[in-house]
């Protein structure tokens, strides 16, 4: 009988072992658990950190990426703008010779109006028989240029030019007031 007790002595100290190694890894797996959750936990904020520092970056990107994209808009209509202005000083460069030109076309037609006016002036004069006064007109018409701007021909073939006209009465003042002084 004493092996029965034995037996049911080692039946009865079996389970306790058992009890034992269970209640022991309850803890250590709770603790892993936790330890898991933790790494999860940290992972996932790590990773929410990440995005958002991402996520400035991003946005900084394209800020610079909108920044020069603005500038090349800005260099591109600076481009244009200098164009435009070689264009319009050319334009005005060109004008400017026009319009020089044309004043001196202008003071050209106007000194040749005041030549001609001068002219008949001096054919009244001549017609009048004022020699004297023909002789003062010629010395001052010499004197001021106003000869030079004699037109040298005639719209007109059968009438002389006014240059020609000029000399015909020159001459002829100076043979009327050699035959007065005879």
């Amino acid at each position: 009988m004493k092996f029965k007790k034995r037996g049911d002595g080692a039946q009865d100290s079996a389970p306790a072992p058992e009890e034992a190694v269970s209640g022991r890894q309850k803890p250590v797996f709770i603790y892993i658990i936790i330890l898991f959750t933790v790494a999860f936990i940290l992972i996932l904020v790590s990773f929410v950190m990440h995005q958002r520092s991402n996520q400035q970056v991003l946005g900084e990107l394209h800020n610079n990426v909108n920044a020069i994209e603005e500038l090349q808009d800005a260099l591109d209509e600076n481009l244009r703008l200098q164009k435009e202005l070689a264009k319009t000083q050319k334009e005005l460069s060109s004008a400017s010779e026009q319009l020089e030109r044309e004043q001196a076309l202008r003071k050209s037609e106007e000194d040749e109006s005041a030549a001609l006016l001068s002219l008949y002036s001096l054919q009244q004069l001549y017609a009048a028989g004022d020699y004297a006064k023909c002789e003062e007109v010629i010395d001052q018409y010499e004197e001021s240029g106003v000869v030079d701007a004699l037109p040298t021909e005639s719209t007109d073939a059968a009438v002389v030019s006014p240059l020609q006209r000029y000399q015909q009465l020159k001459e002829g003042v100076a043979q009327k007031m050699a035959e007065a002084a005879e």
